[in-house]
């Protein structure tokens, strides 16, 4: 009977050990080929085995940070942050969990909560991605001085960390510093030529100083990233624009609207260039398109009504300015360019209407003045018209047409000596129809 109980006892205590070694003793092996599985990348293998390893110790604080990491890369923050808070419930000492978890809330939008975490994490382990994603929750809350400062620190730790000289200059264009903003862009671009947000904001900058050739460099490395983006070929199709390139212009502009069929923008671009070249049938056919996407937009009655002026049909321009005019009560440059409309096709009196409606809305509007001014002195109101001169002479003192045609007013109200210096001062400038004016009133 001894020898019973004393066999019955051992198996007992064996069958406790067992309870007790035995779980862990799994959990450590299957975390182990969860690590071998992870080193090779196979990361759903992994991620089966660290659920049975955590199942076999729930407190295994290594395959609870591996599990975590691996939510993170597949985007499931919620689960990772699960496994980080639940690390940092048996111990705060974990620079990893505090950084895990500042990466989750980051994500779930938790920006206060995030940068409580990285901090925590740069207290116990100074890592560069501790201080950016310091830098990243503070950019979010708009504390632009702090996120520099914290991108700043990422930066000392590591000086090839494209990502936080990226967030740094999104940080010094948003406190003004807009050169020191381009240069972090710049290295960002230089260390990762990937980073097509670098490029986007560099282009910003660029676009601002008027380096249109730049801006097209720009897009043409993110073109060289991603082929099928049809905002890029807008963008560069927009750029080549300013710089007179039509015929480049028209291709990007075409492969944006081939790319995005419903881009409306794209179409009045292109209407832009082809009426640039000369091609207003095809620009027409271009903005009736733009149209149909863009029905609110007074820009397509506008460009209608211009290609319609340089055709010389003057009554169909002035349709389209006032439809214009129409979606755009404050619309200064349609107002005119009816003003124009109407003089070509002899309203001489509604022409004044027009130019004084856009000098209501701009008084600093020099051609509307000169408009006026033309007009008023075709309805011989002289004196008048010398006043819109005289503010258009002001405004622009290097054109010799303002001089001219005042002169001839001048004449008129008999002021031959006014109008002979403004004839003398139109040819200086290299307007030779003065030379006759000049022959015919002032050869004394």
């Amino acid at each position: 009977m001894k020898k019973r109980t004393i066999l019955i006892i051992a198996l007992i205590l064996l069958l406790v050990v067992a309870f007790f070694v035995m779980p862990p003793m799994l959990s450590g092996r299957y975390y182990q080929q969860a690590k071998t599985q992870y080193d090779s990348t196979a990361f759903t293998e992994s991620l089966d085995l660290l659920d049975k390893s955590i199942k076999f110790n729930k407190k295994n604080i290594e395959a609870r940070l591996l599990r975590g990491d691996i939510q993170l890369q597949f985007e499931e923050n919620g689960k990772a942050l699960a496994d980080y808070l639940f690390v940092l419930s048996q111990t705060d000492t974990s620079a990893t969990a505090h950084m895990g978890a500042a990466v989750a809330y980051y994500r779930q939008g938790e920006m206060e909560k995030s940068l409580e975490q990285a901090t925590a994490a740069v207290e116990l382990r100074t890592v560069p991605e501790g201080f950016l994603y310091q830098g990243m929750a503070n950019l979010d809350m708009a504390n632009y001085p702090e996120a520099e400062q914290a991108f700043s620190k990422a930066i000392e730790l590591a000086e090839d960390y494209a990502e936080a000289y990226h967030f740094r200059g999104i940080a010094k264009a948003n406190m003004g510093d807009f050169e020191g903003a381009a240069a972090d862009y710049n290295k960002a671009i230089e260390l990762d030529k990937s980073n097509l947000d670098a490029y986007k904001r560099r282009v910003a900058f660029r676009a601002n100083k008027a380096d249109y050739t730049g801006a097209i460099a720009d897009y043409d490395a993110i073109i060289a990233l991603d082929a099928n983006n049809s905002e890029a070929y807008y963008q560069r199709g927009y750029f080549k624009l300013k710089i007179n390139d039509f015929q480049g212009a028209v291709k990007d502009l075409s492969r944006a609207i081939e790319l995005n069929p419903a881009y409306g923008i794209a179409y009045l671009k292109r209407g832009n260039a082809l009426a640039a070249k000369g091609e207003f049938q095809d620009a027409l056919d271009d903005f009736g398109k733009a149209g149909r996407y863009l029905p609110d937009s007074a820009s397509v009655d506008y460009r209608k009504g211009l290609v319609y002026m340089n055709m010389g049909e003057f009554n169909a321009a002035r349709k389209h300015f006032t439809a214009a005019i129409s979606k755009d009560t404050q619309y200064a440059e349609a107002y005119y360019l009816r003003g124009v409309a109407q003089a070509r096709a002899n309203n001489v009196e509604n022409s004044i209407e027009d130019f004084t409606a856009a000098l209501e809305l701009n008084d600093e509007y020099a051609e509307a003045y000169l408009g006026r001014a033309i007009s008023l002195g075709v309805l011989k109101m002289h004196k008048e018209a010398l006043a819109d001169y005289n503010k258009y002479v002001e405004m622009r003192p290097n054109d010799p047409v303002g001089y001219y045609n005042r002169g001839i007013s001048r004449i008129n109200v008999n002021n031959n000596q006014g109008g002979c210096e403004d004839f003398a001062k139109a040819v200086e400038l290299g307007y030779s129809p003065a030379k006759d004016m000049q022959k015919m009133y002032c050869s004394n």
